[in-house]
């Protein structure tokens, strides 16, 4: 759905790169804020009790977007304030969650458990963002039509609330088990050698790719002339192609360990990427929704061997805070990757020459350079 989201903000609310930017900022930086929220927390919740909060407070902020076209112009800040809020919430739950998963998922498994888990996911994310693409397309990407599909969408996520009750966890994450904040247990993960190497990775490969992957939306959007239902069959191709990976994905990473997996995958998917994007154009444009299938593909099985390995270098205590670490310090390398972007595509010429007959815009050069760096970041 993030595709959708800076779509939205494209073509609904009409915001430039350095809006789209700091939009795409928005994630990792709440990731890198929640730290000392998730602790102060965790002194009072269960971690049972966080997710439940979390998953509430992320759903309901979304369900305020249809008053927008009545507020004028303070539309954009409120869509801000939803934004932050709801990804707050988000980021707290979402450690919580990983942390109950360390507990209740046994590590033998890991691998298929995961791979099955993301096939669920991304086939419901891919039936209901093409149905959102499609409402957005049919009433002419109105703030209206926009403000209908969030609504809908938060009330499904509520809806997914009756499920998250009846499941059955382990005692730890039920129960509250406050232990003192002290800056020590925080700086762990920092003196752990392989856990710092895969969050420099992971920070590094993050801020990399989103110095160009949010503006993907603008490009094709302005300079392709694509509408939001081109837009949306892209990311139901990129949804398509994971879903399809991942019955592999997982009995890959049982069988031959999640780094060689990992590597594989991160490869082959920048390599593409990066080929793909050089090379578009007006007139040559059709090999991207091949580009978006195959990189869907690799994306899977890159997001379940980063989670994988995460989850096996913690130790069995701490687990919270180990992975509250992890998040903050790779999305506070990331956050700077779309600011970072839309300063460099605002300060870009709009055209370079011309490629194999095609113009060769600023977006090519931010979007080729954003892919090698990260190729050049495998080596960490």
């Amino acid at each position: 759905a993030y595709p959708f989201l800076l779509g939205f903000a494209v073509a609904g609310l009409g915001w430039g790169p350095a809006a789209i930017g700091w939009l795409a900022a928005v994630h990792p930086l709440c990731n890198a804020a929640q730290p000392p929220l998730t602790a102060l927390l965790e002194r009072r919740l269960s971690h049972h009790q966080i997710i439940v909060w979390g998953f509430v407070l992320n759903a309901l902020p979304w369900s305020l977007v249809w008053t927008l076209p009545w507020l004028g112009g303070a539309r954009d800040a409120a869509f801000t304030a939803v934004v932050v809020v709801a990804t707050l919430a988000n980021a707290v739950c979402a450690v919580a969650w990983s942390a109950a998963m360390t507990e209740l998922v046994p590590l033998s498994i890991r691998g298929t458990y995961f791979g099955r888990r993301n096939a669920i996911y991304g086939f419901w994310t891919l039936v209901v963002v093409l149905a959102a693409g499609y409402t957005a397309a049919r009433w002419e990407n109105s703030l209206a039509a926009f403000g209908i599909i969030f609504a809908v969408a938060a009330g499904m996520r509520l809806l997914g609330l009756v499920f998250l009750l009846r499941m059955k966890f382990p005692a730890r994450v039920m129960e509250c088990r406050p232990e003192p904040l002290r800056l020590a247990t925080y700086l762990a993960p920092l003196r752990d050698p392989p856990y710092r190497w895969l969050m420099l990775f992971a920070g590094a490969w993050g801020f990399c790719l989103t110095l160009g992957q949010p503006f993907y939306s603008v490009y094709v959007l302005r300079e392709l002339d694509f509408t939001m239902r081109d837009l949306t069959l892209l990311s139901t191709l990129a949804s398509l192609g994971g879903l399809v990976s991942l019955r592999s994905w997982g009995p890959l990473t049982d069988r031959f360990g999640n780094k060689p997996v990992f590597l594989t995958s991160a490869f082959l998917w920048g390599l593409t990427a990066m080929v793909a994007w050089t090379f578009a154009g007006p007139e040559r444009h059709l090999h991207l929704f091949v580009n978006y299938f195959i990189t869907g593909y690799m994306f899977a099985g890159f997001q379940l061997c980063q989670f994988n390995l995460m989850l096996k270098l913690v130790p069995t205590e701490r687990k919270s805070h180990y992975i509250s670490v992890f998040f903050a310090v790779t999305s506070l390398m990331t956050a700077f990757g779309p600011v970072a972007g839309g300063w460099l595509l605002s300060r870009l010429p709009h055209e370079l020459g011309s490629l194999l007959g095609q113009p060769l815009l600023g977006y090519h050069a931010l979007f080729a350079g954003s892919l090698l760096l990260c190729l050049f970041s495998l080596h960490l």
